[in-house]
């Protein structure tokens, strides 16, 4: 009997939520359930070979496999190729599009131009994984493929960094069974590696910079940060936002002050990130109060503040499958404080305070909510503090710790934007 496209959609969305809700029952269980954790692997890793082709994958699957962006439409050739449209193929290829200036001679997105580049001339061409799709697709799966396994890594490293302590003596393997179904069973995961490439990327190196600071390598932190900004500017904004934090959650780690009993290490901290953002607010709105000159003679050609005159003005949430700025801070918001009621007093005894972190960022994007694509991109970062949130309560032995992992992960399988990349636009028409 076969199926059809909205019925393999139904099916690849019950695997989702199969695998969050047989993983997040195995947490709270007396003792973590390998078997189960490995089916719940899986589940998930079927999801993304079967899932259709949905967000800025043909985007970036057309600057794979020809080094331009596809503006125009274009032609398939065949599985391992597209003809694009004359008007699209300007400039010198994989020198347009994602390379761009910060600041005078000082160009972000190099990094990742010469990655894809180098991509392009050894990996395979066009289809591999057998996705469904309910029409002619073309993507390059091997390319997608190589950034998913490299940033799976990636986190996974920094997982192991940044909670190592809480690991028993011999249990990597345990390790790994933990890690990798919450890492690509979470929103960041899913959204990050099937639509915002860049960005999911350069996050997972500024994560890893953290973790490196945490055993004293600052050397390879500062490559990390390098790394990162060299695939997205922006990475350059979530350093400045979160290192301060990094380094005063470290400084009172090495004076060995008693998170739960110290203020500062969470209330206080916290209440530093709500009076940042608040702060960044009134920045923005005044450097835009400025004329064009005045803003000019202060900030000069620095990309990255000038482009926020573009994110500040922008909102897509009356686009199907967005929702509006402040409903995703709601939603975000009641999970932050249902987990925190859960986990009550219990302390995380890591090398990184992810309790302090995550709630740090959060409050501090509490204000930009009145710009939602600003908004949208700092989620993102968040999001990727909260997977790291869930890693850490996972890894103890902690009742109430693992109670709260399992709750946010839980979500996860309902969570909007994590279905929408998903299934796609066609996730709306499921059950017409």
């Amino acid at each position: 009997m076969s199926i059809d496209y909205h019925q393999a959609i139904i099916i690849l969305i019950g695997c989702w939520v199969l695998a969050h809700v047989l993983y997040s029952f195995s947490l709270v269980g007396t003792s973590n359930n390998k078997i189960v954790m490995i089916a719940c692997m899986v589940l998930i890793i079927l999801v993304y070979i079967f899932k259709p082709v949905t967000g800025d994958l043909p985007k970036y699957s057309s600057y794979f496999s020809t080094g331009y962006l596809a503006v125009h439409p274009f032609r398939t050739l065949n599985a391992k190729g597209i003809e694009l449209d004359p008007r699209d193929l300007t400039g010198e290829p994989f020198d347009q599009a994602f390379r761009q200036k910060i600041w005078g001679s000082v160009y972000s997105g190099s990094g990742f131009t010469y990655l894809s580049k180098f991509l392009h001339s050894v990996l395979p061409k066009g289809n591999f994984l057998p996705r469904i799709s309910n029409r002619e697709w073309f993507v390059a799966d091997f390319a997608i493929l190589f950034f998913m396994v490299l940033s799976l890594g990636i986190l996974v490293v920094t997982a192991n960094f940044l909670f190592s302590s809480l690991r028993r003596k011999n249990s990597s393997k345990e390790t790994l069974l933990v890690c990798i179904p919450i890492v690509m069973g979470s929103v960041f995961y899913m959204v990050g590696s099937q639509n915002s490439i860049r960005q999911f990327l350069s996050i997972s190196l500024i994560f890893l910079a953290f973790s490196l600071i945490t055993k004293k390598r600052y050397i390879f932190s500062i490559v990390a940060v390098v790394g990162a900004a060299s695939i997205h500017n922006w990475a350059l904004m979530f350093a400045v936002v979160s290192f301060p934090i990094v380094l005063v959650l470290e400084k009172i780690r090495l004076n060995n002050i008693e998170r739960h009993s110290c203020p500062f290490g969470q209330k206080s901290l916290g209440l530093s990130g709500l009076v940042a953002g608040i702060l960044v607010v009134i920045t923005i709105e005044t450097l835009l109060s400025l004329p064009g000159n005045e803003i000019h003679y202060l900030i000069g050609d620095l990309r990255l503040i000038s482009d926020l005159e573009l994110y500040v003005s922008m909102d897509y949430s009356h686009q199907l499958g967005r929702i509006s700025g402040l409903s995703k801070l709601v939603l975000v918001g009641s999970l932050v404080v249902i987990s925190e009621l859960i986990l009550g007093n219990r302390v995380i005894r890591g090398e990184f305070d992810i309790r302090s972190f995550r709630m740090t960022i959060f409050l501090f994007i509490i204000p930009l909510v009145i710009y939602p694509e600003l908004l949208s991109r700092l989620m993102i970062f968040y999001l990727a503090a909260e997977m790291f949130f869930v890693i850490g309560n996972a890894m103890v032995s902690d009742t109430r710790a693992k109670m709260t992992s399992a709750v946010i992960f839980l979500t996860y399988a309902i969570a909007p934007n994590a279905l929408t990349i998903l299934a796609g636009p066609e996730l709306f028409n499921l059950f017409d």
